[in-house]
């Protein structure tokens, strides 16, 4: 059998080797993970970004599923609409602003803009097709996406409250990792056949 390889992608000005916690619990289930590093300034447009994490992702080969922190998510959801043929066996959304986050609006940088409410970007991403199996980690409250309910994701299947109402709280949390590190590890359910 196969593993899926787990690519990890961190926010807007993250440190990547923070996520070293969640790639550990993915590796502890048996699965097999690495931390995506990518310019996560807000200096480059999303589209960009996203032609970026499609080409690793080939360069991987295989069976890959994609983990996206903030505006690694926004930065997976573009991959995966400017290229159709890319196909995550899962994907997960930590925090991720899908409906923008008003405190984009500080910031003039082209990959921040981009996260404002309204944003045509946005509206693309929302706009566009979504079958992967996915988990959504959301916050009811979150303090840099706002309004946290932009981070709930309709088409997200799978949702999951934060435990601790804060942005960054996933970073660290072993309850967190625990359930994305059970999401990405397990085996799909089989269509049922009529």
């Amino acid at each position: 059998m196969t593993t899926t390889h787990t690519v990890i992608l961190d926010g807007f000005l993250g440190r990547p080797g923070r996520w070293e916690r969640l790639r550990r619990a993915i590796d502890a289930r048996g699965g097999t993970a690495s931390i995506y590093s990518y310019d996560c300034t807000g200096r480059i447009d999303l589209p960009t970004l996203g032609r970026q994490l499609s080409r690793h992702v080939r360069r991987i080969g295989g069976q890959v599923n994609l983990v996206g922190y903030s505006m690694g998510g926004l930065v997976i959801r573009t991959a995966c609409m400017l290229d159709t043929t890319l196909s995550p066996v899962r994907a997960v959304f930590i925090n991720s602003p899908h409906r923008g986050t008003w405190l984009a609006h500080l910031w003039p940088l082209i990959g921040v803009r981009q996260m404002r409410p309204g944003d045509a970007h946005l509206a693309a991403l929302n706009a566009a097709p979504w079958v992967v199996p996915t988990l959504t980690v959301f916050n009811h409250f979150d303090g840099i996406v706002i309004p946290a309910a932009s981070t709930r994701w309709p088409m997200g299947g799978e949702q999951f409250a934060c435990p601790v109402p804060a942005h960054v709280w996933p970073v660290w949390s072993r309850r967190v990792h625990q359930r994305v590190a059970e999401f990405v590890t397990s085996p799909l359910a089989m269509p049922q056949e009529a």
